[in-house]
């Protein structure tokens, strides 16, 4: 199994090619084997990875987290989905050079996401469904090997329609934890379900409580910290030899905390004399 955590959780999206390299150099040094680099730095600011890969060490792992800040494959607007189509076929050639093992992609960019979810409008969650599976088959096109396309599931789009994605049309997924418990259902009772098709796990922790009037729900934690039961999706995560697990953290302390918490999993090895 390989376990990596996301280049994000040492630079943000305007960062720099120095700041984007140190970043792979951080998660190695901690322990780590591979890295989920983040595409909105390319949507951003094109050629940037391109550049990294050419000064990158190319034999380690590498998975790609297509951009989902601004990008929106899915969308019902054509105007949004052929521009989005543009800059993920530039995303795909810009990151050839890593041999990405896959491409984790999310259907709607944030802002759709709050707009289009809030109701859950069947006729809108029909048509993103049917546009989704025409992306999908885009993007498996670009990328050569449909297979490494991954499709996350969301937190506001309803993780059944995603689990019946998966089943139906035999699609792989990436299975993010802390989504599917924020919309309160139960990790391993979805792995029970569709983990033959779930090829990436992104586990972090969340914490929900109630402040005066308002839910607050906090994710992306260091696993440990939180409501997740992460000790139990590991071991599924084991015993359906899923081959990927990216602790999804997005700053420095998180990071070694995480990776504090991998080593206590066994998940990755303590470095010698620790």
């Amino acid at each position: 199994m390989l376990v990596g955590l996301p280049s994000g959780a040492f630079h943000t999206m305007s960062s720099g090619v120095q700041q984007i390299m140190r970043s792979i150099d951080k998660i190695k040094e901690l322990g780590f084997n591979l890295v989920e680099l983040h595409a909105d730095v390319e949507a951003f600011y094109p050629k940037r990875l391109r550049t990294v890969a050419m000064n990158a060490d190319l034999s380690f792992n590498y998975t790609v987290h297509m951009p989902f800040v601004d990008v929106s494959l899915g969308s019902p607007i054509k105007e949004i989905r052929e521009a989005s189509e543009r800059i993920v076929q530039r995303v795909v050639e810009s990151v050839s050079a890593f041999d990405p093992i896959h491409y984790v992609m999310h259907p709607l960019n944030l802002a759709e996401e709050r707009a289009f979810m809030t109701m859950f409008d069947q006729r809108v969650l029909e048509e993103i469904e049917e546009i989704t599976l025409e992306m999908h088959e885009i993007v498996g096109d670009y990328v050569g090997v449909h297979h490494k396309v991954l499709l996350e599931n969301m937190e506001r789009l309803p993780i059944e329609r995603r689990m019946k994605y998966l089943e139906d049309y035999g699609y792989y997924g990436c299975f993010d934890v802390g989504h599917a418990v924020l919309q309160g259902y139960d990790p391993i009772d979805v792995l029970e379900r569709v983990g033959k098709y779930i090829r990436e796990i992104h586990l972090h922790d969340v914490i929900k409580f109630r402040n005066a009037h308002v839910e607050v729900k906090i994710d992306h934690l260091p696993p440990g910290v939180g409501i997740v039961s992460v000790g139990e999706v590991i071991e599924k995560a084991r015993e359906l030899n899923v081959p990927v697990i990216v602790i999804e953290v997005y700053n420095p302390k998180y990071a070694t905390m995480a990776s504090e918490r991998a080593k206590k999993h066994g998940l990755i090895r303590r470095a010698c004399g620790t």
